[in-house]
């Protein structure tokens, strides 16, 4: 076996092969691993490596900078292992080769997650002194067996406080790119009360990266990307829907509302309509993550029919 820097050029098509072996549940394409890294902004450390074995790719390791949460001395690290070369020892060459990689920085901290029902992965990470520090539930809802009849009073609610509910098509196509200032401006907003673990805090992106970070996305569609607005024409709640380019379901990004225009409904009726979209498109399940201390959108979801998947425990490590 041999552990090598991942060769851009030659490798992604070894690198999806191996996540998809690893993670059969959430598939992933060449195109969007592509995408992925063109969206890192410049000033994000990542490096990524691949252990080989005959010329088959085995594990690959990866550590860098979170851009949602920046510091520069903490960084995220992830090891993903095939399942037929398990408990020889790579995760641990890996782990301490891109320890390496990032010496110069003098981390003090590493993060990382694992699944609760992967004993192999949660005993990985705390045998080495990961630290579990917040956990977060996928939920997923069968879309065909949802019933949005006993939500039409509810959804009522946002239009009798003057809030519109539209897409980001309709908006681009009243505003222009105007529409995404404003949707940038309010994600700022929202991102801001995403729950995190202690001691972390949100990076805004500004606008630019931003809006570049949208430009290279393959994933994002203006259709499925809901939103409330103001009678004074602000935008004030968002829930999104990404179509991945493998598998049949949508997932959901950021589900938010500006702080004053909380308990009017908005986050409900926007759910909803992302709901009727699945149905509207045959898409035949929704999925969703969720800190579990985030009691106001988890109750959203459990009333919607969303059935809870085991947990991601999110890890640190202080360094000294």
């Amino acid at each position: 076996m041999q552990i090598r820097e991942f060769n851009p050029e030659q490798d992604y098509e070894k690198l999806a092969a191996l996540h998809n072996a690893v993670w059969p549940d959430y598939q992933i394409t060449v195109e969007e691993l592509k995408a992925s890294d063109a969206q890192r902004e410049a000033k994000i450390r990542h490096h990524r490596l691949l252990a080989e074995k005959d010329g088959q790719v085995i594990a690959q390791g990866k550590i860098g900078q979170s851009s949602w949460s920046y510091h520069p001395q903490k960084f995220y690290v992830g090891v993903d292992v095939h399942p037929d070369f398990r408990q020889r020892g790579i995760g641990q060459a890996l782990l301490e080769t891109l320890s390496q990689k990032v010496a110069d920085a003098n981390p003090t901290q590493f993060g990382a997650d694992a699944r609760e029902d992967k004993p192999e992965s949660v005993g990985f990470l705390t045998k080495r002194g990961f630290v579990e520090c917040m956990r977060a539930w996928e939920s997923r809802l069968k879309v065909a067996d949802v019933d949005l009849a006993p939500f039409a009073e509810a959804r009522q609610k946002p239009l009798t406080h003057g809030i519109r509910l539209t897409d980001l098509t309709t908006l681009l196509d009243e505003e222009g790119e105007e529409a995404y200032v404003k949707l940038h401006d309010m994600e700022v907003e929202c991102d801001a009360d995403v729950p995190l673990p202690e001691g972390e805090k949100h990076t805004p992106m500004a606008y630019d990266a931003w809006r570049e970070r949208i430009n290279k996305s393959v994933r994002f569609k203006p259709e499925c990307q809901f939103i409330a607005v103001a009678t004074d024409g602000q935008y004030v709640g968002i829930s999104m829907l990404f179509p991945p380019k493998a598998g049949n379901y949508l997932d959901t990004g950021l589900t938010g509302v500006r702080r004053a225009y909380r308990r009017q409904g908005i986050a409900l009726a926007l759910k909803c309509l992302a709901v009727e979209y699945a149905l509207a498109h045959g898409v035949p399940e929704i999925r969703t993550d969720n800190a579990q201390i985030n009691r106001a959108m988890l109750s959203i979801n459990e009333a919607l029919g969303f059935e809870k998947q085991p947990a991601w425990i999110i890890y640190e490590k202080k360094l000294a």
